[in-house]
């Protein structure tokens, strides 16, 4: 895995291995990747997910991440599926 926050999120995704989905609030989803408070979602969704998704992709077919939100714009966490 070329990206470090992919090895982490492995790990989370091994430790459940009989469940398919996983949601983490916002601060939870930073605490496990290691990032600061001041990274927004903005930052996460330009910079981190697609590295997420084309790491782990190739390890778990079906996996996606989605966004839950308040309202229409505002990201409170993150659904991962695989």
């Amino acid at each position: 895995m070329s990206c470090k926050y992919s090895k982490v999120l492995n790990n989370k995704l091994e430790e459940n291995p009989n469940s398919r989905t996983l949601e983490f609030s916002l601060n939870d989803f930073r605490d496990i990747l290691g990032l600061k408070s001041t990274y927004t979602p903005r930052h996460i969704t330009a910079n981190i997910i697609p590295k997420l998704k084309k790491d782990l992709s190739k390890y778990y077919e079906s996996f996606d991440i989605t966004y839950l939100r308040e309202g229409k714009q505002k990201v409170i966490g993150y659904r991962l599926t695989w």
